[in-house]
């Protein structure tokens, strides 16, 4: 009788465990896409430098 009550504690307990894997998921999403833009702007910035200190207009 134990291990069935057991058993159900587990059945329980996976959904939320999935579901907070999925937001782990999304979040890690989110943060990776706005670290590459991030990293696209800066590439820009450094670029923009460049191009200022070798002294040709844009």
């Amino acid at each position: 009788m134990a291990t069935d009550e057991k058993r159900s504690v587990r059945t329980v307990a996976a959904p939320d465990n999935l579901t907070r894997a999925r937001r782990h998921a999304e979040v890690t999403e989110r943060v990776a896409s706005f670290v590459a833009v991030l990293g696209a702007f800066a590439c820009l910035v450094l670029v923009m430098i460049a191009v200022e200190l070798m002294g040709v207009a844009v």
